[in-house]
Order: C-alpha cells, then sequence, then structure tokens
C-alpha cells in the first residue's frame, strides 16, 4: 500500500526534484522555424533563455537575475541575412541575445561571460 501511494504522489505532483521554470515570454523569428523563450527565474533568481526549434530546446543561456523591467516587452529586430536581436525590457541594459538563424549561432548575448558566436543544433 505504501508503493502505490508514494508512485500515486510522484505521478500527481511531478518528478521529484522538478525544476521547470516558468515561460516568461516566447517569440517567433519571422520566416524561420524558430522561437526564442525567456524562462524564470530559477530558485537563485536566475533567468534563461532557450532556442526552441519544432517544440525542441537547441541551446540554453542563463541571463543572470532580472528586474521584472528587464523582463517585459519583448521585442525582435531584423538585423539583416538571418541575424536577430531579441531584447526584453524598454531600457538600454535591457537583456538580449543576438542570434543567427542562417548559421545557426549565439552571435553575442548580454552576459558577458558568455562565448560569442556559440552553435547550436538539435
Amino acid at each position: 500500500m505504501k508503493s502505490y501511494c508514494l508512485l500515486l504522489l510522484i505521478f500527481a505532483t511531478g518528478c521529484f526534484g522538478d525544476t521547470a521554470l516558468r515561460r516568461v515570454s516566447l517569440i517567433a523569428v519571422p520566416g524561420t522555424q524558430f522561437s526564442i523563450q525567456l524562462n524564470g527565474p530559477d530558485r537563485s533568481g536566475c533567468y534563461h533563455y532557450y532556442v526552441i526549434s519544432d517544440g525542441k530546446f537547441w541551446i540554453h543561456r542563463p541571463l543572470g537575475k532580472l528586474s521584472p523591467s528587464q523582463t517585459s516587452p519583448t521585442s525582435l529586430d531584423d538585423l539583416h541575412n538571418g541575424v536577430f536581436r531579441v531584447r526584453w525590457g524598454r531600457d538600454r541594459n535591457s537583456p538580449f541575445a543576438i542570434i543567427d538563424v542562417r548559421k545557426r549561432l549565439v552571435v553575442a548575448d548580454s552576459c558577458k561571460e558568455h562565448v560569442k558566436n556559440e552553435p547550436f543544433s538539435e
């Protein structure tokens, strides 16, 4: 009986240690199968963004701790030749990510510790 109750508890509440983050925004990249999703905050207060295609996460990068004004609105700029910048928030110091969908690269983002021109794939 105890095993049955434990199994029922797991199915009812999800896996132990479930770290699913709340989706803050999702923006489609026009003319492509890609989207950029912002999730967070995690337990340490950090937000993360994901490059998604066909429902699969291709790359995940943390952005760090953000204030509510730095998470919305979400805007997307076409920088030409398959390069797009997504920005969260309105001020000059808002977090951003620049992706190249043709070369499948994260060109840069607002987190200085991240490697530039990092490839993404399934």
